[in-house]
C-alpha cells in the first residue's frame, strides 16, 4: 500500500514539473499549436538572423521596434512587448481592462519577479530560488509597471506579518522569446502595442498574440491594459 501511494505521489510531482517547465517558457500543453507558416502572420526574417549570446536567454524582436513618443514621454515599445508575453504565457493572464482586475496575490508575485528582473525570461533557469522583499520596495516596481493602484499588497498571502516582508520562491522563468511587433497605434494619451509571439527565430509557429496598452503617469509609461489569442 506504502509503495503504491509512493509512486503515485512521485507521478503527481513530475506531472507538476513538466507543467511549470512549459508554463515558463509559453509552450501551454493544452493549447494546440499551428503547425504551417499562415500568411495571416507570417514574417520574412533575413538569412542572416542570427542568436547572439545575452547572459544565456534572449529576445529577438522583429517588425515595429522603434521607440515612440507619447505625451512627452519615451516609450520603449519591446519592453511593452516582452510584458505582454510575460502576462500570457508566464502568469496565465488573457486580458484586462485595467490592472485593478487582477487579484492582490497576482500583482504582488509579478511586482515581486521583476523587483529582481527587468524582464522575466532572463530569470536564470536553476532550481527556483527563495527570495524576500520589503512591501516599499514591492510597491514602487509595482507603481512601475502599472501606475498607482489602490491595493494592499499585504493582503496576499506573500505577505509574512511576522517578519513584515514578503516572501516567494522565484520560478526558473528563463527562456528565449522571438516576436513581431506588428502595429504600434497611437491613440490620444494612449498608444496599443500589438505583438505576436512565435516558437522560433524563423517565426514559422505562432505562440500567440497580445496588445498592451500604455499609459503615462508621473512621467512614466505604465501597462493600462491587455487583451490576448
Amino acid at each position: 500500500m506504502i509503495k503504491k501511494m509512493t509512486s503515485k505521489l512521485a507521478i503527481i510531482l513530475l506531472i507538476a514539473v513538466i507543467a511549470l517547465t512549459c508554463a515558463a517558457c509559453g509552450n501551454d500543453p493544452n493549447v494546440k499549436q499551428q503547425d504551417t507558416t499562415s500568411g495571416s502572420y507570417a514574417v520574412d526574417v533575413g538569412k542572416d538572423a542570427k542568436e547572439t549570446e545575452r547572459e544565456g536567454f534572449h529576445s529577438y524582436p522583429a517588425g515595429k521596434t522603434d521607440p515612440i513618443n507619447l505625451g512627452g514621454t519615451e516609450v520603449k515599445v519591446t519592453d511593452f512587448a516582452v510584458y505582454g508575453y510575460e502576462l500570457q504565457n508566464m502568469m496565465a493572464v488573457k486580458k484586462f481592462a485595467s490592472p485593478k482586475e487582477l487579484s492582490v496575490d497576482l500583482l504582488a508575485q509579478y511586482a515581486f519577479s521583476h523587483a529582481l528582473f527587468p524582464r522575466l525570461n532572463e530569470a536564470n533557469n536553476k532550481p527556483m530560488e527563495y527570495r524576500t522583499i520589503s512591501e516599499e520596495d514591492l510597491n514602487a516596481s509595482l507603481t512601475n509597471l502599472f501606475g498607482k493602484i489602490d491595493v494592499d499588497l499585504k493582503k496576499s498571502v506573500l505577505y509574512q506579518p511576522s517578519k513584515k516582508m514578503f516572501e516567494m520562491w522565484i520560478p526558473a522563468y528563463g527562456c528565449n522569446i522571438y516576436y513581431n511587433i506588428d502595429a504600434v497605434n497611437i491613440n490620444g494619451d494612449t498608444a496599443d502595442i500589438i505583438t505576436t509571439y512565435f516558437n522560433e527565430l524563423e517565426r514559422n509557429t505562432m505562440l500567440g498574440r497580445s496588445t498592451v496598452k500604455v499609459g503615462v503617469e508621473n512621467g512614466k509609461p505604465v501597462i493600462r491594459a491587455l487583451s490576448s489569442e
